[in-house]
């Protein structure tokens, strides 16, 4: 190799390096600030998932318990739903013991028949009204002018 040559190749690796350096430097310092940032996200990650745990678990807790209550409720609407039936039967057979006795009643009094105040029974009555008089038709009255 000739010496031209030669020192053509070391301006070569000069410039190379001489250009390669700065660059290295602000990649070192991007990483630098990567691990950095890393570190601290980090930490606030791993506060995050303890708080979001703890969340998770009153949750969990708010659930049961609300089952619970469901639970609870189901069984009361099931006893009211059971009340609810016997009253109803009870209406029934309230219904049918009072339509009973309307028959009962009914039957007692054409078999012991009814007496009026006069003393007369009911059946001799006559069922018809009595005929009403007409009415004469009213003239209209004309309205009167107030004095001024």
């Amino acid at each position: 190799m000739t010496p031209v040559a030669g020192w053509v190749l070391v301006a070569l690796v000069a410039v190379l390096v001489g250009t390669a350096v700065p660059a290295l430097l602000q990649f070192y310092k991007t990483l630098k600030a990567a691990e950095n940032t890393l570190e601290i996200t980090g930490g606030h990650v791993n506060e995050a998932l303890d708080q979001l745990s703890g969340t998770l678990e009153r949750v969990n807790r708010a659930a049961d318990d609300l089952e619970r209550g469901a639970n609870k409720v189901s069984s009361l609407l099931t006893a009211l739903g059971g009340i609810g039936d016997a009253l109803s039967r009870v209406r029934r057979t309230v219904g049918t013991v009072a339509s009973l006795g309307s028959i009962l009643g009914g039957a007692l009094l054409a078999a012991f028949g009814l007496r009026s105040k006069d003393g007369d029974k009911e059946s001799d009555r006559q069922d018809s009204p009595e005929p009403v008089e007409p009415v004469e038709p009213v003239e209209p009255v004309e309205p009167v002018e107030p004095v001024p």
